[in-house]
C-alpha cells in the first residue's frame, strides 16, 4: 500500500492541540494498516532562531536565500528541534515514529536553483 504523505508547516508545529488531533488520525491510519509519512516545514522557527542569533533573514518573493549561516540554522531547526519535537509528541500518543531528514539515506537529492534576473537585479537563492 502506498504511504499517505502529509505536509505540515511551521505554524502547526507550535500548536499542541492540533498536533494531538493529527497524531490520533495517524494512529487510526496505522490501525487500518495505512502507512503515513509526515513532512514538516519550519520556516517560522528558522526565522525565530535567526533573529535570536542576529543573523539576517534574506528572502525574495517569500523564498529563503540560503547562505552558510542560514543553512546551519536550517539544519539545527529542521533536523533537530522541530523533528525531535514531533517525534516526542507522537510517541506520547502511542506511535513509534522515526525522525529523518531528506539527507538521510540519500532519500532525495537537490540542485542549486539557477540565478535569475528580475528588474535588472540578479537573484541568487544561495545554497541547496
Amino acid at each position: 500500500m502506498e504511504p499517505i504523505l502529509v505536509k505540515i508547516g511551521g505554524d502547526l508545529i507550535e500548536k499542541d492541540e492540533q498536533l494531538a488531533i493529527l497524531a490520533e488520525w495517524v494512529n487510526e491510519q496505522h490501525r487500518q494498516n495505512r502507512p503515513v509519512v509526515i513532512v514538516h516545514g519550519a520556516g517560522k522557527q528558522i526565522d525565530s532562531l535567526s533573529n535570536q542569533l542576529g543573523i539576517a533573514i534574506n528572502k525574495h518573493n517569500g523564498r529563503r536565500i540560503t547562505d552558510d549561516a542560514t543553512r546551519e540554522i536550517l539544519v539545527q531547526v529542521v533536523a533537530g528541534t522541530v523533528n525531535k519535537r514531533l517525534v516526542t509528541l507522537f510517541r506520547g500518543h502511542g506511535l513509534n515514529p522515526v525522525g529523518m531528514t531528506a539527507a538521510d539515506g540519500m532519500m532525495t537529492t537537490s540542485k542549486r536553483r539557477p540565478t535569475s534576473v528580475e528588474n535588472g537585479k540578479t537573484i541568487d537563492f544561495g545554497l541547496r
